[in-house]
């Protein structure tokens, strides 16, 4: 019995499960306005210098 898949089996898969997702309008509008969002933070947090704290420039190292 094996229990290890094969890389070549997990990349087919994970290909497959990327063309329908991309496929989805769904996917695609919560991405956009996830990505959107996360550059309106990033922009909010770090632009302006006399608004900004020093805690705040550990956050992209944090995720």
């Amino acid at each position: 019995m094996r229990t290890l898949i094969s890389l070549d089996t997990i990349q087919t898969i994970a290909r497959y499960e990327a063309k329908v997702l991309f496929r989805s309008w769904f996917f695609r509008i919560f991405s956009s306005l996830a990505l959107f969002f996360l550059i309106l933070v990033n922009v909010a947090l770090f632009a302006l210098p006399s608004t900004s704290r020093w805690m705040f420039f550990g956050i992209p190292t944090s995720i």
